[in-house]
C-alpha cells in the first residue's frame, strides 16, 4: 500500500484493504514449518511473541482511552489492575465498540469500572467474549 493509504489509519480503510492487512500480518506470524526442526520457524516465532505483545500494548492504551472517554478520568482510578487485563481482553476479543458500549452502559446506571458491572452491560452480540476472558485468565 501506498503512503497515502497507509496514513489513513487501519479504521479508516475500507473492507479490501483491511483484508490485505491482516492476510499479511497472519502470514508474517504463523511460524509453521514443516521442514523445520519441531514444525516451527524460530525467527517467525520470534518475530510472533513481539507482533502479539504489542497488539497487547495497542489493546491495552485502547482501554485507557476508552474509560477516560467514558468517565473523564484515568483507568486506574476507576478500576483495579485485574479488571484492566479483563477490559483489554475484551477488547481485543470483541473489539471496542463492545467494550465501549459496556462501559457506557456502566457508567449510565451510576455502577462502578469493574468486570462484574462491565460484563454484565456487554450488548447481546458480544456477551460470549466473557467465555473468552474467563478461558484465558485461568
Amino acid at each position: 500500500m501506498d503512503d497515502y493509504t497507509c496514513s489513513k489509519g487501519f479504521a479508516n480503510l475500507n473492507e479490501g484493504e483491511k483484508a490485505i492487512l491482516r492476510g499479511a500480518l497472519l502470514q508474517k506470524v504463523n511460524a509453521s514449518c514443516p521442514n523445520c526442526q519441531e514444525g516451527v520457524d524460530m525467527t517467525k516465532a520470534a518475530y510472533s511473541i513481539h507482533a502479539f505483545a504489542e497488539t497487547l500494548k495497542a489493546n491495552c492504551a485502547q482501554v485507557d482511552r476508552l474509560i477516560g472517554n467514558t468517565t473523564g478520568k484515568t483507568s486506574r482510578e476507576v478500576s483495579s489492575y485485574a479488571d484492566l487485563w479483563r477490559f483489554t481482553l475484551v477488547n481485543y476479543n470483541a473489539g471496542p465498540g463492545c467494550l465501549g458500549a459496556a462501559l457506557q452502559h456502566t457508567r449510565d446506571a451510576n455502577l462502578p469500572i469493574d468486570w462484574t458491572n462491565v460484563s454484565a452491560n456487554l450488548e447481546a452480540g458480544c456477551s460470549s467474549t466473557v467465555d473468552y476472558v474467563l478461558d484465558i485468565s485461568k
